[in-house]
């Protein structure tokens, strides 16, 4: 089942430099979003660097042993995920689930996987 094909465009970044900076700093820039009031945990930030997310990596440098990554690098990294994504995604009604889920199963048992 495929979404329809939506691209959404980040607005630009307000008060953003080229400048590189730590990427532990990335989640206290002002223009990051907040969950419940607490900036995302760093560790996320690195996971993003290191392992990336939707089949892409933050960009960083190495710069005498810290890595660093700018504003822009940032929000190229969200705009991709926000274009890989289709853009907000809906949240699925129980019916819907479950119609997913039949069919899911009824593919698998015509496959002769149980």
């Amino acid at each position: 089942m495929s979404r329809p094909s939506t691209t959404a465009t980040l607005p630009p970044i307000p008060n953003a430099s080229g400048n590189l900076y730590p990427l532990n700093d990335l989640p206290l820039r002002p223009w990051m979003p907040k969950r419940n009031g607490k900036a995302i945990n760093r560790l996320t930030v690195l996971r993003w660097a290191l392992h990336g997310k939707g089949g892409r990596k933050l960009e960083t440098l190495m710069v005498g042993g810290t890595r660093c990554t700018s504003d822009l690098w940032a929000w190229q990294f969200f705009q991709h995920l926000t274009d890989a994504g289709g853009g907000t995604p809906r949240a699925m009604t129980p019916s819907q689930q479950m119609k997913d889920h039949l069919q899911a199963t009824a593919e698998l048992a015509a496959a002769g996987i149980r």
